[in-house]
């Protein structure tokens, strides 16, 4: 929560309730994407596929952007996380 609270723009409360805030975070897991919600009123999650899209493409690349990074060790890491 604390990291969301201090990462994420500030969620402006209007006087008008049920104003969505003009940002949704990407979440690939649709039972995370509910709770982060649920956890944090007004924030607008979503898990579909432009976000499963969107992460597939950053990892793809991630070895490009950050150096030091190599095919192997992310795919290793990948692989971890899997588990």
């Amino acid at each position: 929560r604390g990291f969301l609270e201090v990462n994420l723009p500030k969620i402006k409360k209007s006087k008008k309730e049920g104003k969505a805030p003009t940002f949704s975070l990407g979440v690939l897991d649709a039972g995370l994407a509910t709770a982060i919600s649920d956890g944090l009123p007004g924030l607008s999650c979503r898990s579909d596929d432009t976000v499963r899209e969107v992460l597939r493409g950053c990892r793809l690349h991630l070895p490009k952007f950050v150096s030091g990074l190599d095919r192997a060790a992310s795919t290793q890491a990948q692989l971890g996380l899997g588990h």
